[in-house]
């Protein structure tokens, strides 16, 4: 789903046949144990500083970007 120039994904995990669900947790279940598993860093910016938020994402940040927008 497209929405502005934003691009949101979903993926319901429950939706999934209990074997598929049981096959994945078979596999990341060690991953997470050993810690091989990464997520990106994030960096959170309030809505008032959405300029700088603008430029991290344009200048190529290593990071998921988030706005909060609630106040």
């Amino acid at each position: 789903m497209i929405v502005g120039f934003a691009n949101l994904r979903f993926f319901i995990v429950y939706n999934l046949p209990i074997p598929v669900r049981k096959a994945a947790v078979d596999v990341l279940t060690p991953l997470l144990e050993r810690g091989a598993l990464q997520h990106p860093q994030v960096e959170t910016f309030p809505l008032s500083e959405i300029a700088t938020a603008h430029e991290r994402v344009e200048s190529g940040a290593n990071a998921k970007i988030i706005v909060d927008t609630r106040g």
